[in-house]
């Protein structure tokens, strides 16, 4: 089996757990000489088997341009290849290894949005691994310049942790990178709490036309839906990029379904496909959630009902929530997820 093929197979499993992937999130890459191959931005890693979702760029002249710092520079594709690389395609590049995986595991981002995250889980990831830490960066250039600083800073690093984002895995082969993340999950559990199943609402009629129709999903409908569960998720709502992005800046909470109707009649009916938060009543929306948003809600679900009462977490300032919804690289992420 070529080394494509095995990254391909390796790329649909671990796109197909909600625990390490989720939807468009993620990125692999492999260096093949002077090629490096990595998942095209807005694709999703469980079509990996079903589809080509790798993009080939000239992994010697990024290189090149990464050594002299310059880490806005944009690769160059290779073989004519029509999709777009990853904004985390230079991240990739400067990591020495020959694989590299970035994923948004669930037990890492429960850790990695609380405030001052790095003693704890340095002391329960170095029983295995190297790891270092990298606070918040933009994705693309920026994150890339201080990934590429903390990896120089720490030789034979193959674990990097980035708060408010996920994790990069990198080793010389697949073995090495299973071991990894399976560490990462395991290691990391420790207080984390059980979340709530089997939660199910029926649908609210808001005129003769349309209503509110119940998320479909169990874990999301686990939320606390109390108006102190509902300050709460506002106050944190922005904990890490792809939420951002698939989400908004905010959540759209109603004090009651009175309100939401309000709020909808004067929206004029279902525009667009929303989360709506309603006090005591549960998770709904106007019109079913795309693929993409359905994965990354359920995301927020799953780390937000593990952290510990009373837990302090650390969310994006408003800035950099602009610099999300404001960037193109990210909008062509939204527009290749709308059909999903």
């Amino acid at each position: 089996m070529t080394m494509h093929s095995q990254i391909s197979e390796f790329c649909a499993s671990i796109g197909s757990d909600s625990m390490l992937v989720q939807g468009a999130g993620g990125n692999v890459s492999w260096k093949d000489g002077g090629t490096l191959w990595i998942k095209a931005s807005g694709t999703w890693l469980r079509d990996a088997s079903a589809r080509n979702i790798f993009v080939p760029v000239a992994l010697t002249e990024l290189q090149q341009e990464i050594r002299q710092r310059r880490f806005e520079a944009v690769p160059r594709v290779l073989e004519g290849a029509t999709l777009k690389p990853s904004i985390e395609t230079n991240l990739h590049a400067l990591m020495p290894q020959r694989l590299v995986v970035h994923v948004h595991a669930i037990a890492a981002l429960v850790c990695l949005v609380r405030r001052d995250p790095w003693p704890d889980m340095v002391r329960r990831l170095s029983t295995r691994w190297k790891p270092c830490f990298v606070p918040y960066h933009k994705p693309g250039a920026d994150l890339a310049r201080a990934v590429n600083d903390a990896v120089v800073g720490s030789p034979g690093t193959q674990l990097v942790c980035m708060a408010n984002h996920g994790v990069v895995a990198a080793g010389d082969s697949l073995d090495e990178i299973r071991d990894i993340l399976a560490d990462v999950g395991t290691l990391l559990q420790g207080d984390q709490m059980v979340v709530a199943s089997e939660i199910r609402r029926e649908p609210i009629e808001v005129d003769a036309t349309w209503c509110f129709q119940p998320v479909d999903d169990p874990i999301v409908q686990g939320l606390d839906m109390t108006a102190s569960g509902l300050q709460r998720m506002a106050d944190a709502w922005a904990l890490y990029p792809d939420h951002v992005v698939f989400l908004g800046a905010s959540p759209i909470c109603h004090d009651s379904v009175g309100a939401a109707r309000a709020y909808c009649n004067v929206q004029g009916g279902p525009v667009t496909d929303q989360a709506h938060f309603i006090q005591d009543v549960g998770v709904f929306s106007l019109q079913p959630l795309s693929a993409g948003k359905l994965v990354q809600l359920r995301c927020y679900a799953d780390v937000l009902l593990r952290q510990p009462a009373g837990q302090q977490l650390q969310t994006l300032e408003h800035e950099q929530v602009a610099a999300l919804l404001n960037w193109d690289a990210e909008r062509y992420r939204q527009q290749i997820n709308l059909c999903k």
